[in-house]
């Protein structure tokens, strides 16, 4: 057993060798399905098709995540790090429920090495300093992410006022709620824009949010960024527990990546409990 690899480096492997070309099995499928539909007007066609390639990347990504898992807890040191980076990115999975991207299927052979690699979570993960990241990081909303947003928005409501102005009843109707709606989220984006506030602050002794005050680190526990559906729908979040409760803070109109803030956290609490450890 050679520990040699970093959990970036093994993560962003998952990424490249099971989910992606998983997703563009399915697409491929998808696509071709689709196009049978189109040209031959074979829907019945179209329905196995889709069927195929559905189980098709299920059959992949089972497969290949089966031999990335015992691959990367053989090759990373910190595997607890790597065990929650690789549920947070879809690379494992807690359940056996049938279902794209979720089945983990496992040969003998690998059972046999997954338990023998047990005893490596019996060992606390090595916190390795990042110089790179300063005392104290301030995190607000992002400027292109509104920018593209508030576009959007007034596109939306320029939309509206054309169709307005067509003077039928249908317009109207479509018209007025598009304005309204367009009119409203730019006003809200531009205030969130110009205001400058931080939304998160993260520093060697603790963090806060916009709508939670601030906490030490030894006061705060299972802090994770975690994502909430799929694809364009995604929604991120960053979520922990305080005194007072928990907290579940919006993550993604930020200048933060879901990445970035995932490696803020274990610099920013890792550099704490080393301070402590000093005394």
């Amino acid at each position: 057993m050679q520990e040699t690899i970093s959990v970036d480096e093994a993560i962003k492997k998952g990424i490249y060798s099971v989910n992606l070309p998983a997703l563009l099995i399915f697409l491929i499928g998808l696509i071709a399905s689709f196009a049978t539909a189109f040209i031959f007007f074979k829907p019945y066609e179209m329905i196995a098709g889709l069927i195929v390639s559905y189980v098709l990347a299920t059959a992949y990504r089972a497969i290949m995540a089966a031999k990335w898992r015992i691959w990367a807890f053989d090759k990373v040191r910190n595997v607890h790090e790597l065990h929650e980076r690789a549920l947070s990115e879809k690379l494992l999975f807690l359940t056996n429920r049938p279902g794209f991207g979720i089945i983990n299927y496992n040969s003998e052979s690998q059972k046999e090495q997954w338990k023998q690699l047990q005893a490596k979570f019996q060992q606390p993960d090595i916190f390795i300093d990042d110089r790179s990241v300063p005392a104290e990081t301030v995190i607000r909303y992002s400027l292109l992410k509104y920018s593209i947003w508030i576009i959007m928005f007034v596109l939306m409501t320029i939309f509206g006022i054309y169709l307005c102005t067509l003077g039928h009843m249908i317009s109207y109707i479509i018209g007025i709620p598009l304005i309204v709606i367009g009119i409203v989220n730019t006003y809200m984006r531009i205030r969130n824009m110009l205001s400058r506030e931080p939304q998160i602050i993260l520093n060697n002794d603790g963090m806060r949010t916009a709508s939670t005050p601030f906490y030490k680190w030894n006061e705060i526990a299972n802090e994770k960024t975690i994502r909430e559906g799929t694809g364009k729908y995604a929604m991120y979040y960053l979520c922990y527990d305080h005194p007072n409760g928990s907290a579940k803070f919006h993550l993604n109109d930020l200048e933060v990546s879901f990445m970035r803030l995932q490696k803020l956290l274990r610099v920013y609490r890792g550099r704490n409990m080393a301070t402590l450890l000093l005394f």
